[in-house]
Parts: structure tokens; C-alpha cells; sequence
């Protein structure tokens, strides 16, 4: 291959539509090659993946001029008529080219390559840099351009920008939910937010070129698959958890374990918000449209209230599954927190076994660790799922709001029975507060961290403080709240 670059004319990938499917670089070593999409009619040499790439889309030859050698060999474009197929951002059309050493190659609204033919030259000519830096930035979901740098003005072809659409008839309608609804996993690399998106345009089509009032019985169907789809995640993670031994320990609750569950629940949980927006923002225009076109008497007004009921029954059942869906994870998370948080109150601050001396900092006690994995699988899943930044807050903020308040509780609870009533053990508590409240603000969580746990940060710091310097500060008279606190403490201890 290293040798063949230096050898063949070749195309260098600028923009692609597939990590997974694109190569680097293809080598045009024969004398012709097919360029298409693979289908199982259509075997191209060299395959190119994007939707809008024909199963023949062009071919490029090679021509040995007389005189024979590199220097003689030029590499000829023809394209296939109904291929968009552009060079240095100008339509070919269907006339063959001669490709020149550094000639922006583009193939459909994706594909972006370079040409080079080391017989040509061995740098690239400043008109082909100049180009480079004026490629328009397209976009991988539907290929629109994004930006173009330096280009006071591009072609039509390369700044039409293409409204996605999703059409279908009536009598597919319940085959195209079934594939939506299964099309993404939640633990894939996809864009999670697919599935509302294209139930959105679902909505979008039925509600504007269908009989008026159709699209009330797609909005029943997509809550009630929606809905049922969460109530199966659940029962199947209730069954499971179910199953653990008891008393429950963190060895046989552990959160990647639960991590699997938690995907399903929260991706279906964060499809359900935008759906919800959407049909609460396109509704009732979808509505007043339909009013418009109708005259609302008699049956026809019938028709228009059965439409407007149904969908606010499918917002309700909508909001009834963000509901039951935050309730769930929050549950089953304060269930692991509830495991492994009164630990913080006994383990010690910092870790005795020796340190690797690569690492940058102290590294948390098992006990800690455990307490900040859950929070922290819990903010990654809200950020990879794409749930929205208010919900995600608050169910962060909850888990704050537990975790301080069952701690807290757990102090005035147990009392002197606790090892950290004990000035040393109060300091070492202390520290591990300390630390939680560190890797929170270096988190972006200091907020809420800071906020719910202010209470035992001030019961521990009391606890902290030594018993001797309790008695000066009701010596000297401090406030009634504080003489009260102090004197609690020093009979504590």
C-alpha cells in the first residue's frame, strides 16, 4: 500500500458518512473503477455507504497516453447520468473529466475526496489548498451545510439544504412504528434521541396529508407503545433485583450491573420528553388547521373533539411515563446509595496501600469510590442518553438530597454509637465529606452536592472540632444556637 501511494493515483477521504464502513484511501491501481453504494446487485470496487450514492454512481478509468510511463497516465471521470457527482464544487453533469493532481472531489451531499497523482506533481498546486480551506462543513444526519469557510458564495448544489421527510401510507403504519420503536439500543453509538425524532415526523406527515383527525389514532399508538415499552424495562429489572440475596449487600448489588437496566428506562424516559414537547407545541396548530379546513358542526365537530381529546390523553400518558420512568431510577439508584453511603461515616480518608506514582492525586477509599460511582454512572448516563438538562438536574439533585438526608439522620439517629462521635473518627469523617465535595465541584455538581449536604457538613465539622475549643466557645458566650450545639457536642464526646 505505502508503496503504491507513491506509485498510483489515488483518492485521499476529506468528509465521509461512515467511520465504521470508509477507507483512508483509494488506491486506483486498475485501469477501471466502479464507484456506487453496495447492494446485492451492485458490487463497486470502491463501495461508498451514504443513502444518497446510486449502486452505480461513477466510474474512473485510467488512460496510457503513447509515450507510455507515470507522467503519460491520466485518470478520467465519467459520471452516471442522475449522480450527483461534483468537481472543485461544480456540477459535471454528464460530461467525462480529466481529474488534475488536487481536484476536490464531491460525491453526493457527503463524500468529500482528494485527488493525487504522484506523476502529476509531487505538492499540492496552491489552487487546490485554496479550495480545501473553502469545502463546505456538511453535516452526518442529513448532509446540509453547516458552514463554508471563506466562501463568499458556492454553488446552489453545494448550499441547498434538504427538509427530511418521512412519508408512508396509512396501511404501514403499524409496521413503521414496530421498526422505530426497536431501531436504536440504548448502549449503541446511534443518536438516542432517533426514535422521537422520527415518530415526530411520523405525527408531522400523518397530521398533514391525511384524512383530517387521522393522526389522533398515531398519537394513541405511539403513547401506548411508548408506555408499554417502559412498563416491560421495569418488570424485567424488578424481576431481576428481585433475585438478589438477602440482606443486600453492595457485592451483590453492584451498579454495573444496573447500569443495563437504567439504559433502557432512561432512553425511553428521554424520547418521551421530546415527544411530549413536540405534541404539545405542534398540536394545537395541527388543530386550528384542522378547524380551518372543516366546518365544526354536527358530526365534523364530533370529529374535531375526538381528535382534541385524544391528544391530550396521549400527553397525559406521556407524562405518566417521564413520571414512573424518574421514579424508577431514582428508586433503584437511592437503593444503591442506601447500600453503600453509610460506609462514608466509618471507613477511613485515605488509602494505606502504596500509590502508583503515576497517578496525579490521592485516590478515593473503596468505601468514597463507591458512593461517586454511582453518581457518576448516573450523570454519564443522563449525558449520553441526551436527557434534558432540567430533568437530568433534578434527578441529580434528588440523589443529593437522599444521600445528605439519610447520613444526617444516621448520625442523630445512632449518636455516640457512632465511631465518628469520637474526635479522631469525626476529623476522618470530615475528610471523606471534604473529598465527596471536591470530586462533586470537580464534576460540575458542586451546586446541589454543596447545597444538600450543607447540614452534615456543619454536624461533622462540629464533630470535628476539639472538645476544648467547645468549652472556650461557651466560655466566651457565644449565640444561644451556637452554646447549644457546642454543648451537645462536648457531652457527645
Amino acid at each position: 500500500m505505502r508503496y503504491s501511494l507513491y506509485q498510483c493515483p489515488h483518492l485521499l477521504l476529506l468528509q465521509g458518512y461512515s467511520q465504521q464502513h470508509d477507507s483512508l484511501v483509494y488506491v486506483l491501481s486498475r485501469e477501471r473503477h466502479t464507484v456506487g453504494q453496495r447492494t446485492p446487485s451492485s458490487k463497486p470496487s470502491i463501495s461508498l455507504s451514504a443513502p444518497d450514492i446510486l449502486p452505480l454512481h461513477c466510474t474512473l478509468r485510467r488512460h496510457q497516453s503513447p509515450e507510455g510511463g507515470q507522467a503519460g497516465t491520466k485518470v478520467v471521470l465519467e459520471p452516471i447520468a442522475g449522480a450527483s457527482v461534483s468537481v472543485n464544487f461544480s456540477e459535471v453533469g454528464r460530461n467525462p473529466v480529466v481529474l488534475q493532481h488536487g481536484d476536490l472531489l464531491s460525491l453526493g451531499l457527503y463524500y468529500l475526496l482528494l485527488f493525487k497523482d504522484p506523476g502529476q506533481a509531487q505538492a499540492l498546486p496552491a489552487c487546490a489548498v485554496a479550495r480545501l480551506g473553502a469545502a463546505p462543513q456538511n453535516c452526518r444526519m442529513c448532509g446540509a451545510v453547516l458552514r463554508a469557510c471563506g466562501v463568499t458564495s458556492l454553488p446552489p448544489a453545494v448550499v441547498r439544504r434538504r427538509s427530511l421527510l418521512l412519508e408512508f401510507e396509512p396501511d404501514v403504519e403499524d409496521t413503521l412504528l414496530q421498526r422505530i420503536m426497536t431501531l436504536i439500543e440504548p448502549g449503541g453509538d446511534d443518536h438516542k434521541l432517533t426514535p422521537a425524532f422520527l415518530l415526530c415526523l411520523c405525527i408531522q406527515h400523518s397530521a398533514t396529508h391525511f384524512q383530517p383527525g387521522t393522526f389522533r389514532h398515531l398519537l394513541l399508538k405511539i403513547s401506548k407503545r411508548v408506555r408499554d415499552t417502559i412498563w416491560e424495562k421495569t418488570k424485567e429489572l424488578a424481576e431481576k433485583q428481585a433475585q438478589l440475596q438477602e440482606p443486600i449487600s453492595w457485592a451483590s448489588f453492584p451498579m454495573a450491573d444496573l447500569v443495563p437496566d437504567l439504559q433502557h428506562i432512561l432512553f425511553w424516559m428521554s424520547n418521551s420528553i421530546e415527544l411530549l414537547y413536540f405534541i404539545q407545541q405542534k398540536c394545537p396548530l395541527y388543530m386550528q388547521s384542522m378547524e380551518e379546513e372543516l366546518d365544526v358542526t354536527g358530526s365534523k365537530e364530533s370529529l374535531f373533539s375526538c381528535t382534541l381529546t385524544a391528544s391530550e390523553e396521549a400527553m397525559a400518558a406521556l407524562e405518566e411515563v417521564v413520571l414512573y420512568a424518574f421514579q424508577q431510577c431514582v428508586y433503584y439508584l437511592s437503593k444503591c446509595l442506601y447500600v453503600c453511603l453509610p460506609a462514608l461515616l466509618e471507613c477511613p480518608p485515605f488509602q494505606t496501600e502504596r500509590r502508583e506514582s503515576w497517578r496525579s492525586g490521592p485516590a478515593l477509599p473503596e468505601e468514597l469510590r463507591r458512593v461517586v460511582s454511582v453518581f457518576q454512572a448516573t450523570s454519564d448516563l443522563l449525558q449520553q442518553l441526551q436527557m434534558h438538562p432540567e430533568v437530568a438536574s433534578q434527578m441529580l439533585a434528588y440523589l443529593f438530597f437522599f444521600s445528605g438526608t439519610l447520613l444526617l439522620n444516621q448520625v442523630l439517629d445512632k449518636g455516640p454509637s457512632l465511631s465518628c462521635f469520637h474526635w479522631p473518627r469525626g476529623v476522618q469523617a470530615c475528610a471523606r465529606l471534604q473529598q465527596f465535595l471536591e470530586w462533586a465541584r470537580s464534576a460540575g455538581l458542586g451546586a446541589p452536592a454543596e447545597r444538600f449536604f450543607r447540614k452534615l457538613s456543619c454536624t461533622l465539622h462540629l464533630l470535628a472540632t476539639p472538645s476544648a475549643q467547645l468549652v472556650q466557645v461557651g466560655e466566651y458566650g457565644a449565640g444561644d444556637g451556637h452554646m447549644t450545639l457546642g454543648s451537645l457536642a462536648y457531652k457527645s464526646s
